[in-house]
């Protein structure tokens, strides 16, 4: 509503990149340990993007950004995980 949606798609995919890259670092996105629970992280990542996209119109964009958030989601939490469904 305050028109500042294209500054925070770019904040939400540079937060992105750095996280990914952290955490890949540290082996979280291949079930690394303690890490992994740190990976969860990414799912909310990729949605905070998911709903900038949205408000852009970017909706093939968002539609990738919202399944990469599910699937991040169910691989840290399962498929059967409230915060999955």
């Amino acid at each position: 509503q305050l028109g500042r949606h294209q500054p925070a798609l770019e904040h939400a995919q540079c937060a992105l990149d750095l996280l990914k890259q952290s955490l890949s670092r540290k082996g979280a996105l291949n079930g690394g340990g303690k890490a992994s629970e740190e990976a969860s992280i990414i799912s909310i990542a990729y949605h905070n993007l998911a709903v900038e996209q949205e408000h852009l119109g970017q909706w093939e964009d968002a539609l990738k950004s919202y399944g990469e958030s599910v699937a991040m989601a169910e691989r840290q939490w399962g498929p059967e995980h409230p915060k999955t469904h």
